[in-house]
């Protein structure tokens, strides 16, 4: 969702851009645009911490269990 919203904010900026006219419209729209970057971004990073976590979490059972966790 916030893939398809950076791309379409990306090609009404292009747009507006062709047109070589600066102004609120495109101050909007790169702002918009920075935000849903940042947005990404963020999310991006929490969700490769959760996983990293995750995995490492895994790696803790199974050498201190001795066995595979996947038998509970």
């Amino acid at each position: 969702m916030l893939g398809a919203q950076r791309e379409t904010t990306r090609r009404q900026l292009d747009a507006e851009k062709k047109k070589r006219t600066e102004g609120p419209r495109v101050e909007s729209l790169n702002k918009r645009f920075s935000d849903t970057h940042e947005r990404i971004t963020l999310l991006e990073e929490m969700m490769r911490k959760i996983f990293t976590g995750y995995e490492y979490t895994k790696l803790r059972l199974f050498l201190f269990k001795g066995k595979d966790y996947h038998q509970y």
